[in-house]
């Protein structure tokens, strides 16, 4: 075995796209039973970027509030209308009682069509436009001066900062018209309360973390959070999180075994605990820090959406042994040496709890055909070979365990259907902000470098 030759930490955990369940959670209380620190993950370049920007501003993830139409909501980034369909019906109901809709895309889609206005802006260039928003609301004095001077540090250094993307530069970068952007920035910071839904678009640039924190800025200096029908926060649904400690049994991996996952030494912000794809490849090839020897990998595919094909080609070529839990016959999967066939959503049953969004929703399996097992299934019987005990006897009791907040079981769950936490307006009048402060930070004394990274190709 891997563990015993080479040391836990020559295993690795991928996990792919986000099913909308716990089966992430399943892969990290594998893993932090066996006692490798190695989990992969798509989440450098999804959600968590755009989390970590708003927690890191003003300590929470917040939630757009539809239940009092927002005068205004600026969609960024997202086609909510066919990946995010609940929120994308809010949002064309909000438009239909008279919201106004900012659409800022470089594509044409149905709910961009109903925009009063539209940035088509140049893919990777979100950070110059949003500073350029910024840089015209400040400019303009159209700020919350009430919000600001009471609930934000760092505005003064803020301001000086973004004197530099004034809507003419910002246009040569963007290839958006300086008279749009002002357009934008004015009915955005007026039309109150207003609300910024960004999609995973935002994540898929290099200056992914700090465009999160520049939309938070924007949130707090038009003074849109906390407001009914503005950006609220939540308390969770009542379910055991699929990323708490409880649940991942993160205890149970050591310091030491912590120290020992590849990255640690690459100055990260410390809520990056993955192990990262380029990582990854240079392990198996150059053995540096250590060679990985094993990998399972639960719904990825690295060879399509890793960089460099041929790299990570060569990587699974070398690698001792992989194992990959998949509905499709991937090319990752194909060079497997061990295959297990997953079930789909329809063949299992699970709790959806989407990190976006504070609910949880009962999935019924509705058919078992051939021989696919749930990843809870699968999962729990490696575990039960390799020795481990971390996982219950039956899926049943695990979803049982969820729910234990709730005081429901799976069974009563099914007839329940949802569990939707609770929006708390005004939340920072009462407790302030969950930052050193109590205030949201604006922004630049604790992290700095709110600065633009060019996109590739810079004419």
């Amino acid at each position: 075995m891997a563990k015993t030759d080479y040391g836990p930490e020559s295993v690795i955990f991928l996990r792919g796209s986000f099913k909308g369940g716990y089966e992430g959670a399943y892969v990290a209380r594998f893993a932090n039973a066996f006692g490798t620190p190695n989990i992969a993950s798509m989440s450098s370049v999804c959600f968590v970027p755009r989390v970590n920007g708003s927690v890191i501003t003003h300590g929470f993830l917040p939630v757009p509030d539809y239940r009092y139409p927002p005068a205004c909501i600026m969609v960024w980034g997202a086609n909510l209308s066919e990946t995010r369909l609940g929120e994308g019906m809010e949002t064309l109901d909000a438009v239909e009682k008279g919201s106004k809709l900012i659409v800022v895309d470089p594509r044409t889609f149905h709910l961009s069509r109903k925009a009063e206005i539209r940035l088509p802006l140049r893919p990777g260039s979100d950070l110059a436009l949003a500073l350029g928003l910024i840089h015209v609301i400040i400019a303009d004095g159209l700020y919350d001066s009430t919000f600001v001077d009471k609930w934000t540090v760092g505005f003064r250094e803020l301001k000086g900062h973004v004197e530099q993307y004034s809507p003419d530069v910002v246009e040569k970068i963007t290839w958006v018209p300086a008279d749009m952007i002002k357009e934008a920035a004015r009915l955005y910071a007026t039309a109150k309360p207003a609300v910024l839904q960004a999609g995973n678009a935002i994540d898929h640039n290099g200056n992914n973390f700090q465009t999160a924190r520049a939309f938070a800025i924007l949130r707090a200096i038009t003074g849109n959070i906390g407001l009914p029908g503005g950006e609220v926060a939540c308390s969770g649904p009542p379910v055991i999180p699929m990323g708490s400690p409880e649940f991942d049994l993160r205890d149970m991996l050591s310091n030491e075994a912590r120290s020992k996952r590849l990255n640690v030494e690459d100055g990260f912000l410390p809520s990056i605990f993955y192990a990262l794809p380029q990582s990854i490849v240079k392990s198996v090839l150059s053995g540096e820090p250590y060679r990985l020897r094993a990998a399972y990998v639960l719904g990825a595919n690295p060879l399509l959406t890793y960089t460099n094909a041929q790299e990570v080609y060569k990587a699974f070529r070398e690698i001792d042994f992989l194992a990959v839990a998949d509905i499709f016959m991937t090319p990752t999967a194909a060079m497997a040496d061990i295959i297990f066939p997953a079930a789909m959503f329809l063949e299992t049953d699970g709790i959806i709890a989407p990190p976006y969004y504070p609910v949880a929703q009962v999935q019924q399996k509705v058919a078992h055909p051939g021989e696919c097992r749930s990843d809870y299934e699968i999962l729990s019987g490696l575990a039960r070979k390799v020795g481990i005990s971390c996982f219950w006897e039956s899926e049943r009791e695990c979803l049982d365990y969820i729910l234990r907040p709730a005081g429901l079981t799976f069974e009563e769950f099914g007839k329940v259907g949802a569990l939707v936490g609770k929006k708390e307006y005004r939340k920072h009048e009462r407790e302030g902000f969950a930052t050193p402060s109590k205030k949201g930070r604006a922004l630049l004394r604790t992290v700095k470098g709110l600065g633009v990274r060019p996109p590739a190709h810079t004419p």
